[in-house]
């Protein structure tokens, strides 16, 4: 095989690592940062409070470090293994859930009491509310936060790196390293452009169909 060749098959095996671990942390993080919002708004002492510091926690903390203390760390306290992929999205599955409970948790707190107010009146539960009314309001007010924090994923997937798994970036300079040219960085970078333009293409789509709800 040819040195490009060699080189598009090696950087798109590391992107289809990129985005295994994105919508992986996707699929787990929006369902409990949704979770996690309601019940920081529904304003429930005991469970606020451990919502609070675990938000505060993993924010005011690198996900580098994170990414270090369950690979290596966790295994000292514990007797558990996990792949190092596992290990990657578990940790950014974490790390995401905290940011994305803070966005959600702001969507809500934009839509008007009013609309809990006349929905209890006439019978309908609070998670029905929280469903059909409030939740789709909310996720339109936060859309373009969203699509900025999926943004950051796909590039953040770079830090898997830090524990040998071969995501994107971390292919692109093996082949540097290797063969002394950066037309893999360069390629890496072209793709890293591609995501963020797709992803946009995918939010500005979703968007639309919210667009009745704002």
């Amino acid at each position: 095989m040819s040195y490009w060749s060699n080189t598009l098959l090696y950087l798109s095996q590391g992107a289809r690592t990129s985005v295994l671990v994105m919508f992986t942390t996707l699929v787990l993080s929006i369902p409990l940062s949704i979770l996690f919002a309601y019940l920081k708004f529904m304003k429930l002492p005991m469970i606020s409070s451990a919502l609070h510091i675990y938000t505060w926690l993993i924010r005011g903390t690198p996900l580098l470090l994170q990414l270090y203390f369950t690979m290596y760390g966790l295994p000292l306290i514990l007797p558990i293994r996990f792949s190092r992929i596992t290990v990657g999205i578990i940790t950014f599955a974490i790390n995401y859930t905290a940011y994305l409970t803070e966005i959600f948790l702001s969507g809500f707190q934009s839509v008007s009491k009013g609309q809990w107010e006349a929905s209890t009146s006439l019978g309908v539960s609070k998670f029905d509310t929280l469903l059909s009314i409030v939740l789709p309001q909310a996720t339109a007010m936060v859309l373009p936060t969203l699509a900025n924090e999926t943004i950051t994923l796909i590039k953040d997937t770079s830090l898997l790196a830090a524990i040998a798994i071969g995501e994107l970036l971390r292919n692109a300079r093996e082949i540097v390293s290797r063969d002394l040219r950066i037309d893999a960085l360069i390629l890496a970078a072209g793709i890293y452009l591609m995501f963020t333009y797709g992803i946009l293409i995918v939010f500005q789509q979703i968007k639309r169909r919210f667009m009745w709800l704002t």
